[in-house]
């Protein structure tokens, strides 16, 4: 369907014996995003990244979902730090929604995310009151947080508290698995 993402670019370097420096960036189409750090292979494996996404477009996400989502609009932007080992990853920062709108394509859903925020930190991914607005403007509001120390084994310690919030308006053509509106 086109180029959504913009340009790619990546650059690594094993300068230090051991050690893989990397840059990569995404940039065009309204996106920058930039991640730098070091990927060390010896005496243990682990890495060390900074993720700073200064602007990244929700529609550049869309063609990653194959299909999942559509209509998207909106940016994501934020600063993570990312180290650890893959078995024992450790990212702190925060991520923001700047007027993130979606269509889940098998619920028939659109969901908007006007001005949110997650936190990650040594326990997981934290949210604080966190609104997602389903199309006829109802409202799920999401506090507590995705705890993990692995991003592998994750534990759910949320409250969600809705009113006539619509997550399923869809059609057998939509999903023949289940179909029609969900509150």
């Amino acid at each position: 369907k086109g180029d959504t993402v913009g340009n790619i670019a990546l650059k690594v370097n094993n300068q230090t014996q051991n050690a893989y420096a990397a840059d990569v960036s995404i940039t065009g189409k309204g996106n920058q995003v930039n991640m730098k750090g070091l990927y060390y292979t010896g005496p243990q494996s682990r890495f060390d990244l900074n993720l700073d996404m200064v602007r990244l477009n929700m529609k550049s996400i869309e063609g990653f979902t194959f299909g999942k989502l559509k209509e998207s609009r909106g940016a994501i932007t934020g600063q993570l730090k990312i180290s650890g080992t893959t078995s024992a990853p450790a990212i702190r920062g925060d991520v923001h929604f700047d007027q993130v709108g979606f269509n889940v394509a098998m619920l028939n859903s659109f969901f908007t995310m006007p001005k949110e925020s997650l936190t990650f930190d040594d326990q997981g991914i934290r949210f604080n009151n966190f609104t997602l607005v389903d199309s006829t403007g109802n409202k799920a509001i999401i506090t507590g947080a995705v705890l993990t120390q692995n991003y592998s084994d994750f534990t759910l310690a949320m409250n969600i508290h809705t009113d006539n919030f619509r997550v399923i308006n869809s059609t057998q053509a939509n999903n023949r698995l289940y179909y029609g509106k969900l509150y």
